[in-house]
This record gives structure tokens, C-alpha cells and sequence, in this order.
């Protein structure tokens, strides 16, 4: 998806990358008067969130990392080295902080393969990456989407819901308000007695009780596959 960024002339549009759906998609009209944008990156596509009345995704990550190898192993769209990642995962029960690299390293390989500029990441204090919102004309904005989002789902997005559990949600919560909050809380960042009814009156309202541009509320949005990007994060510039 392509969206203009407030700010910019229609001649010069800041273009915004969302990967795999976006979450928390602000109403039409660009960014709020805070400076939000659009969400961007992985978050789960509707094969992969599952049907089941519990609140979780499952009963351990390892169960989580065998639901996600039985997703992608069913997709026509995922190359066999994120499968090969995702099948260690299940043997060791986790996924190794260098095959979740390696995946981002073959998600810009496939990105670069397909004729479009290296793409640009985000690293975050947690370890994990997002790719970086981009500017440029929309024919060269909308080239670079579709190369993408096409290497996202091939080598990066089911190792990235194992991964983002292992660093940011290990409850497991299916809720992605549930994760952010548990995650806010085991950084010490927001009170215990801060509840999710808070987060998500918060959000609505887009007036926090904390800083929402700091580093361990952006890492912990990453994790919880609802990153945001804000007027003021650097962008990918790919030409006009």
C-alpha cells in the first residue's frame, strides 16, 4: 500500500511501506497532528491468525514455530530458505538470533534480485528490524512495494512472528494490545496497575501517559507486529 505522508506536496509525496496488512491504519488524510503515519511491517496475515477461542497463538513457542512452518510449507510464495530456518526452529525450539539476520539478509538479496534498491532497516533496541518508510515518486515507490511485499511473505514473515514472540510477546497473547502492554510492563516502562483498557483508551484518544517515540515503546510496537512510523523517523529516499 502506498500512502501520501502530510507535509509533502503532491509533486514531491513521502511514500509509507506496509507490509503484509497494516495495523492500526489511521483514517485517510495522512498523519494526525502528532505526527503519526501509517503502521507499517509484518504483522500476521489472515492464514496465520488462527481460529481457535484461546487467547494465545499457542501452548509454547515451539508449537507456535510448528503452526508456522505447517503455514508456510502450504504457501506457493515462500522460499525454501526461510522453510529450512523455520524447520531448526522446530528441532531447537527457537529461532536462533543468526537465522533471523539471515532471513532480513535474504529479504534484501530477494528485494535486490527483483531490480530495486537495497532496502533500508530499521534495527531496534530488542534486536528486531522494520523496514524503513520510503519516499520517491509512485511509480518508483510502487515498483519497490511490490518487490517487498513479495520478499517479505518468500523469507521474512513467518520467521518474524516465531521471532517477535521469542523477544517481545512470550506469553504468546494473540491480542496485539495485549502484546504491547505485557511488553511495556516487563520493560519497566509503563506501572503494573497500567492495564490494556488503558492502552487502548490511549490510542483512540492518541494521548499516552508515556512517551510514545521512545525506544522501548518503538521496539516494543515492532514485537508486537504494529510498528508506526512517525514524521520524524528517516525514510528511504528512491528517486523521483
Amino acid at each position: 500500500m502506498i500512502s501520501n505522508v502530510s507535509g509533502k506536496g503532491v509533486a514531491a509525496a513521502a511514500v509509507v511501506l506496509c507490509l503484509s496488512g497494516c495495523a492500526g491504519m489511521p483514517s485517510a488524510g495522512g498523519s494526525s497532528s502528532s505526527g503519526s503515519a501509517v503502521a507499517s511491517g509484518p504483522t500476521p496475515s489472515p492464514e496465520i491468525i488462527t481460529r481457535e477461542t484461546s487467547s494465545r497463538y499457542a501452548s509454547s513457542l515451539q508449537e507456535w514455530a510448528e503452526k508456522n512452518l505447517r503455514f508456510a510449507k502450504q504457501s506457493s510464495k515462500v522460499s525454501d530458505r526461510q522453510i529450512q530456518i523455520l524447520e531448526e526452529s522446530v528441532q531447537s525450539g527457537e529461532v536462533s538470533t543468526a537465522d533471523y539476520e539471515r532471513a532480513w539478509s535474504n529479504y534484501k538479496q530477494c528485494v535486490v534480485g527483483k531490480g530495486q534498491p537495497e532496502p533500508q532497516l530499521v534495527k531496534y533496541p530488542n534486536g528486531l528490524y522494520a523496514q524503513m518508510g520510503v519516499t520517491g515518486s509512485e511509480r518508483k515507490a510502487g515498483a519497490f512495494l511490490s518487490a517487498a511485499q513479495a520478499c517479505n511473505t518468500a523469507e521474512v514473515l513467518y520467521v518474524v512472528m516465531v521471532y517477535n514472540a521469542q523477544v517481545g510477546n512470550p506469553g504468546l497473547y494473540q491480542d496485539s494490545d495485549e502484546q504491547m502492554v505485557d511488553c511495556l510492563h516487563r520493560a519497566e516502562f509503563i506501572p503494573k496497575s497500567y492495564t490494556v483498557d488503558d492502552y487502548r483508551q490511549e490510542r483512540r484518544a492518541d494521548a499516552f501517559s508515556f512517551d510514545k517515540l521512545d525506544v522501548n515503546v518503538r521496539s516494543c510496537e515492532v514485537a508486537s507486529n504494529k510498528a508506526v512510523l512517525y514524521d520524524s523517523d528517516p525514510v528511504q529516499d528512491l528517486g523521483w
